[in-house]
């Protein structure tokens, strides 16, 4: 939208102080003509908040674009983008590249690579090199944990030591891997020792400065844009055909935009689409997915928190170019149950499944039944209808290693919720259980006796359990979790006598991970974790010091090292 008159001080004065407390780029959506701005702020009291703005005026409307231009660095506020040259590299390198580029998958293209880099004392050589070996020594079946260490901590401190540097000449056009926060955090676009994925945070960018870009990465395969600063003119660069993975998150993209992406040319190496928090992605958008070839390309599609109903996602499951997908995430509060989704012809090849703001009844959880190489589950914001969690639980799912299940929306699970997934049929090869912000009834860990979970490594109950001695069920079935690695158990009503049990429990016997922030254990519970005799694999404790207080603090430093106690204030 553009705006005139321009911008008065004035203005820009108000709109920087509405930018101190913004967290992350608002979203447009069509809650309201002609569109409504969704955004988080962080509160007084630190807390993040979403706010839903919609203008009642023509000058509350300038007022919204003003804010939105600035935060994403458009329109009114847009930056230039500082002038430079592409990186020089030389033919034999640019030779080495194409050949890397032409078998992504082949180790030896990147070792080649990595000799070449570090003969000429580039670092990016050596971290490359080690990135390979670490993934060849952790994926053996008897891995060499000591080696596998020396590469994992030569991979993160050579990354601290030189990142700036190998991130250069993206800084140079303003684009910078940062959190939320605003920190510097390089390993969201270095893999593999080098840069494969890049996010383009300003307008201007591409196409303009496609040579500067793709010189400063030239095995880019992962492009993700940011609000605004997609420009369709783009699509046009031949180097999109290096790309797998196109992520549009939060940028806003509007259906025409979409329509442009799904007729560009030169995405023959695409794999991945991430089109999640775009609102303006209605049904049109799902069926003219559905009707792409390029679909039948995709190992990875994210079209969750979108405007689709019930109707554009069943336009998406029933679409035939829909049966190589691997991994799928989505849902939204537009969609009513996710029985369209699940009754589709060509999905039952799915290893991934993310479901957001599912209402799931028992008809609905039964047809998990049909997917049979599903690997990972994950329902977040779910609301399950009486025995639909059972009902899911007593679905085979042969292959799952994974089940999330995350803020059960105001419902709770029950004794015999957990007694159904103590006994599911899955139960034995699971691997990981996460049930972070689902709220169990008291007393519904005991459904766990019911069963044993030989594979579990992973158990996360994070803000599950809302009444001291809620965990005693666990801890007193701890020999049913022989394999279990790692226990998160955050603000979990933990006690001093809940904290002494625990420690006492097999439970922990093989745990290397445990997290027991946000429970106020006091000095008898960090003295009973201290003294168990059952924390010999212990790797890492996460503690807060105001729950165990200074003295407790200290027992722990004593007995594992600051190594291990991982202390949050």
């Amino acid at each position: 939208m553009s705006l005139q008159p321009p911008p008065t001080d004035a203005e820009r004065a108000k709109v920087a102080e509405l930018l101190k407390i913004l967290v992350g780029t608002p979203k447009k959506t069509r809650d309201a003509e002609p569109y409504m701005l969704a955004y988080r702020q962080r509160e007084p009291d630190g807390e993040i908040t979403t706010t839903w703005w919609h203008a009642g005026s023509e000058e509350e409307l300038r007022e919204m674009e003003l804010f939105y231009q600035a935060a994403t660095k458009s329109g009114a506020f847009a930056e230039p983008i500082p002038p430079g040259e592409p990186v020089y590299r030389d033919p034999e390198e640019l030779a080495l590249i194409r050949a890397v580029l032409a078998n992504r998958d082949d180790k030896n293209g990147y070792l080649v690579y990595a000799d070449y880099l570090s003969e000429r004392g580039n670092t990016q050589g050596d971290q490359l090199r080690d990135s390979i070996n670490f993934e060849y020594f952790g994926a053996r079946d008897d891995p060499d944990q000591a080696r596998s260490d020396e590469l994992w901590n030569n991979f993160w401190d050579r990354l601290e030591r030189h990142a700036e540097e190998w991130l250069a000449p993206l800084t140079a056009l303003g684009l910078r891997p940062v959190t939320y926060e605003g920190e510097f955090c390089p390993e969201d676009w270095v893999s593999r020792g080098i840069i494969q994925g890049v996010a383009i945070q300003r307008p201007g960018i591409l196409p303009e400065h496609a040579d500067r870009l793709f010189a400063a990465a030239p095995l880019l395969r992962d492009l993700l844009f940011c609000a605004e600063c997609f420009d369709p003119r783009a699509l046009e660069l031949p180097q999109f055909n290096q790309l797998d993975g196109l992520k549009f998150t939060g940028a806003n993209m509007t259906p025409e935009q979409l329509t442009a992406v799904l007729a560009c040319k030169h995405l023959g190496s695409l794999r991945g689409l991430w089109l999640s928090a775009n609102f303006l992605l209605d049904d049109t958008c799902a069926r003219a997915l559905a009707r792409w070839p390029g679909l039948a390309r995709l190992h990875e599609l994210d079209v969750s928190i979108t405007s689709f109903t019930d109707a554009g996602v069943a336009a998406l499951a029933n679409s035939p170019r829909i049966a190589n997908l691997r991994t799928l995430e989505i849902g939204n509060t537009t969609v009513t149950s996710p029985a369209p989704l699940l009754r589709g012809k060509h999905i039952r090849a799915l290893e991934r499944l993310v479901y957001h703001t599912a209402g799931l009844d028992s008809a609905a959880a039964s047809l998990f039944t049909r997917f049979e190489r599903l690997r990972e589950l994950e329902l977040l914001t779910t609301t399950f209808e009486p025995g639909a969690f059972a009902a899911l639980c007593a679905c085979p799912l042969p292959a799952l290693q994974c089940l999330r299940v995350t803020d059960t929306r105001g419902g709770e699970l029950g004794t015999a919720d957990l007694a159904a997934l103590a006994t599911a049929p899955f139960a034995r090869h699971v691997r990981e259980l996460n049930f972070e912000e689902t709220v169990f009834a008291p007393g519904a860990l005991a459904g766990l006796e019911r069963g044993a979970f030989p594979a579990l490594t992973d158990l996360n109950l994070s803000i599950c359990l809302h009444e001291p001695g809620a965990i005693r069920p666990l801890v007193e079935a701890g020999d049913r979790f022989p394999a279990l690695k790692r226990l998160h158990l955050p603000a979990t009503s933990l006690t001093p006598a809940d904290a002494t049990a625990l420690a006492e429990s097999p439970l922990l016997r093989n745990v290397t991970v445990l997290d027991v922030r946000q429970n106020k254990i006091g000095l008898k519970g960090a003295r009973a974790l201290a003294k168990s005799s059952q924390l010999g694999a212990l790797r890492v404790l996460k503690v807060w010091s105001k729950d165990v207080g200074e003295k407790g603090l200290q027992v722990l430093l004593d007995r594992f090292g600051e190594e291990v106690v991982e202390v949050y204030e």
